[in-house]
């Protein structure tokens, strides 16, 4: 009895500590399922609400209307037009290639546009569709919704298209948009740039603005279904619209300047205010046509626009530098005038050549220009003048002036890609040749030849300042900035200013380089100031064989340049231009001058203006 009564009690305590380890295996499972749910539901759970509502709700970014670009007059320069694109949607595709490769057989799809769909489809974000292809055609349009079964994720959807009226008129100072570059995109905070399809300024006003243009991003917060459908929209967020900005370009103006530049194979020229600064028209021939980079260009195309020799590409206004020629003698005689070395009365007797040591230093006449006073010098242009009064003033004070008067310097007006050209000095040749500055170099350097290099823009800036009698002006391209120039004197005499003056007046006028090229209407008279600027040197052998520049082939022939302001007796209107490789300056440069000047003041720019 003892014994089975044992047994029952030793087997009922082992069921009872298998009970009680079961009770308290299952209590730890408990206690870890509890844990692990609050960690999910406490600790995480946020996180993965977060990645469940990634999954339902689309956040599309809506990009703004870009500011418009207007005239002095209120006409449109840069504005936007409805266009039609092709966009694909990467949750609804399984197989791009196979989609791209159907698509194109309806839109050209060019390699480059595959790279770039490529690269948009890994980086884009979660339902925001990738462009195809924009500014599609009616035909495209109409193909392509017949196929739709056959293009999975593909759709049409309207979107602005960048236009520019006046096209290659004004391409170079307007600019054109183009998609950010891989720099851009991760440098740029902006969460615009990295939505398929939008564009940015890359050059032009369109670049130097572009922070105002732009305007700020709106947004969708749309319900998506598993495959990225629309389901409903949640909340939208409107963009704000760039601001649209008032060039003081008057775009009559830039077109009538681009017809003529056009005439030249290649030239360059810009009309700016001598009181205000304004830029009223700045144009370099040839151009291209802004509007077909509203898409990717291409590669063909691109290739012929960067290999041609002309550069119309550049902006030759302030994107190239060129030696200055005779255009320089007018700071050569104020920085003389300014050091006391000569007056407006001193005389140089010119037998067409100047000797130093044992070089000899050749006037553009052959026999020479005889006894000449300063105005007489500038008329004539005489060069042994120039070697006589570079050599009084130094080039220490030449480079003073020179820069004084706005060159070899960056103006500063707005625009990328501006060069600053040079104005040397005994310290500059110091450095960087080692070598000091002899009484030759003064000779060449008082002429605008040798290391001297200014830019269109800068020899329009030079014009305008000694028309204003010496007012320390500097272009702008903005309406709004015009009301706010205050010009401050420079310092130089006036005196002396209305000697050179008085010189470039005497350009224009019988006897003088450019009179045969003086404006027909008396009132619309304009001074000016030709050069020509060698490419390579003349030897004596070609003076004694009678050198003929246009025998040379056109890379290697003279730049033909001209400066000039008007009306004369009342300066309104300062004007710089090139025709590269043209020849003489005063025959080539000269009409194109007086043919953009004599436009301008018929237009009249600085009273016809219209705020917007």
């Amino acid at each position: 009895m003892n014994t089975a009564l044992e047994r029952d009690q030793d087997r009922q305590q082992l069921i009872t500590r298998r009970s009680l380890m079961l009770l308290a295996g299952q209590s730890v499972a408990a206690l870890v399922l509890l844990g692990r749910a609050g960690e999910l539901q406490l600790i995480k759970g946020a996180a993965y609400n977060l990645l469940s509502e990634e999954n339902r709700i689309s956040i599309r970014i809506v990009p703004p209307p870009r500011g418009q670009l207007l005239d002095r007059k209120g006409n449109p320069l840069a504005v936007n037009q409805q266009s039609y694109r092709a966009v694909i949607l990467r949750e609804e595709v399984k197989d791009l290639e196979a989609v791209l490769n159907r698509f194109a057989d309806v839109v050209d799809l060019s390699p480059d546009d595959r790279i770039r769909i490529g690269k948009e489809f890994r980086r884009g974000r979660n339902f925001s569709p990738v462009v195809l292809k924009s500014n599609l055609s009616w035909n495209e349009m109409a193909r392509l919704e017949i196929l739709t079964p056959e293009l999975p994720g593909v759709s049409v959807d309207s979107a602005a298209q960048r236009f520019y009226p006046l096209g290659a008129a004004a391409a170079h100072v307007l600019g054109y948009l183009g998609a950010p570059d891989e720099d851009e995109i991760d440098n740029d905070n902006e969460p615009l740039m990295g939505v398929s399809g939008f564009q940015i300024g890359k050059t032009g006003a369109e670049q130097a603005y572009d922070g105002t243009l732009r305007g700020r991003a709106g947004g969708l917060q749309l319900e998506v279904n598993a495959k990225g459908r629309v389901v409903q929209e949640l909340k939208r967020t409107p963009p704000v619209a760039g601001k649209n900005l008032q060039l003081t370009l008057d775009g009559d103006l830039q077109q009538a300047m681009y017809d003529r530049l056009s005439q030249e194979r290649s030239a360059a020229a810009v009309v700016m205010d001598v009181h205000s600064g304004a830029i009223y028209a700045m144009g370099s021939s040839p151009a291209f046509d802004p509007n077909i980079f509203t898409q990717t260009i291409p590669q063909d195309l691109w290739q012929q626009l960067n290999s041609d020799p002309t550069k119309p590409l550049m902006n030759k206004v302030f994107g190239g530098t060129y030696p200055p020629g005779s255009t320089f003698k007018p700071i050569t005689a104020l920085a003389a005038l300014t050091a006391g070395v000569i007056a407006p009365e001193t005389t140089v007797t010119c037998t067409g050549q100047t000797t130093l040591g044992t070089h000899t230093f050749h006037c553009w006449k052959k026999g020479g220009h005889g006894t000449v006073n300063l105005t007489q010098a500038i008329a004539q242009s005489c060069d042994c003048f120039f070697y006589e009064t570079a050599r009084r003033a130094g080039i220490d004070r030449i480079a003073q002036t020179a820069h004084a008067m706005g060159l070899g310097q960056i103006s500063g007006f707005g625009l990328s890609g501006e060069h600053h050209g040079l104005i040397p000095d005994r310290a500059w040749k110091r450095r960087v040749f080692k070598q000091d500055w002899t009484v030759a170099d003064s000779f060449v350097c008082g002429i605008g030849q040798g290391y001297v290099t200014a830019s269109i823009l800068q020899l329009a800036i030079m014009t305008a300042r000694i028309a204003n009698g010496g007012m320390n002006v500097k272009p702008t391209l903005l309406a709004e900035e015009v009301t706010r120039v205050s010009a401050t004197p420079i310092g130089f005499n006036p005196a002396h200013i209305a000697a050179i003056q008085q010189g470039m007046m005497a350009v224009t006028a019988p006897g003088g380089t450019a009179a045969a090229e003086q404006i027909p209407e008396p009132q619309w008279h304009m001074a000016g100031k030709t050069g020509t600027a060698q490419v390579q040197a003349i030897t004596q052998a070609q003076r004694d064989a009678g050198f003929d520049v246009f025998k040379l082939p056109w890379e290697q022939r003279h730049h033909a340049l001209f400066v000039a302001y008007a009306p004369e007796d009342r300066p309104q209107y300062a004007l710089a231009c090139i025709i590269q490789h043209g020849g003489a300056g005063g025959s080539v440069a000269g009409p194109l001058g007086r043919d953009i000047l004599r436009k301008t003041q018929e237009l009249d720019p600085a009273r016809n203006f219209k705020a917007v």
